[in-house]
Protein backbone atom coordinates (compact mmCIF):
# COMPACT_ATOMS: atom_id res chain seq x y z
CA UNK A 1 0.00 0.00 0.00
CA UNK A 2 0.87 3.44 -0.53
CA UNK A 3 -0.40 7.11 0.48
CA UNK A 4 -2.71 8.91 -2.03
CA UNK A 5 -0.88 12.45 -2.58
CA UNK A 6 -2.78 15.69 -2.00
CA UNK A 7 -4.96 17.83 -4.62
CA UNK A 8 -4.91 14.52 -6.40
CA UNK A 9 -8.45 15.81 -8.39
CA UNK A 10 -10.32 18.77 -8.91
CA UNK A 11 -13.10 17.42 -7.08
CA UNK A 12 -13.17 18.56 -3.60
CA UNK A 13 -15.07 15.77 -2.94
CA UNK A 14 -12.62 13.18 -3.65
CA UNK A 15 -9.90 15.37 -3.02
CA UNK A 16 -7.04 13.35 -0.11
CA UNK A 17 -6.72 17.04 1.79
CA UNK A 18 -5.31 15.28 4.61
CA UNK A 19 -7.98 16.17 7.23
CA UNK A 20 -7.22 15.99 10.48
CA UNK A 21 -9.56 13.92 12.95
CA UNK A 22 -10.09 12.68 16.67
CA UNK A 23 -10.66 8.71 16.33
CA UNK A 24 -11.57 6.78 19.64
CA UNK A 25 -9.77 3.50 18.91
CA UNK A 26 -11.24 1.65 21.48
CA UNK A 27 -14.13 0.94 19.46
CA UNK A 28 -14.39 -0.12 15.73
CA UNK A 29 -15.14 2.06 13.46
CA UNK A 30 -15.27 0.78 9.69
CA UNK A 31 -15.66 3.99 7.73
CA UNK A 32 -12.33 5.64 8.84
CA UNK A 33 -10.03 5.76 6.04
CA UNK A 34 -6.17 6.36 6.21
CA UNK A 35 -6.04 7.40 2.75
CA UNK A 36 -3.99 4.40 1.80
CA UNK A 37 -5.01 2.23 -1.73
CA UNK A 38 -3.11 -1.06 -2.80
CA UNK A 39 -0.34 -0.59 -5.29
CA UNK A 40 -1.39 -0.89 -9.21
CA UNK A 41 0.74 -3.85 -10.03
CA UNK A 42 0.55 -5.59 -6.17
CA UNK A 43 -0.24 -9.16 -6.66
CA UNK A 44 0.94 -11.11 -3.80
CA UNK A 45 1.58 -14.91 -4.22
CA UNK A 46 1.70 -17.13 -1.54
CA UNK A 47 5.26 -19.43 -1.79
CA UNK A 48 4.98 -23.16 -1.53
CA UNK A 49 7.97 -23.38 1.24
CA UNK A 50 8.64 -26.36 3.41
CA UNK A 51 10.83 -25.88 6.78
CA UNK A 52 11.57 -28.41 8.93
CA UNK A 53 11.74 -28.08 13.01
CA UNK A 54 14.76 -29.22 14.61
CA UNK A 55 14.17 -31.50 18.10
CA UNK A 56 17.05 -29.63 20.07
CA UNK A 57 15.62 -27.32 23.04
CA UNK A 58 17.43 -26.03 25.53
CA UNK A 59 17.03 -23.22 28.57
CA UNK A 60 18.75 -20.54 27.81
CA UNK A 61 19.53 -19.46 31.02
CA UNK A 62 21.03 -16.26 30.06
CA UNK A 63 18.65 -15.32 27.57
CA UNK A 64 21.58 -15.25 25.07
CA UNK A 65 20.58 -16.98 22.04
CA UNK A 66 23.39 -19.40 22.60
CA UNK A 67 23.88 -22.46 24.10
CA UNK A 68 26.41 -22.08 26.91
CA UNK A 69 28.16 -24.89 29.03
CA UNK A 70 25.72 -25.65 31.67
CA UNK A 71 22.57 -24.58 29.78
Amino acid sequence: YEATSKHTTANTEKDSDGLIANIDVTQDDMSIDAGFFPLENWNPQPKDETYTIGDFVWRDEDHNGVQNDGE
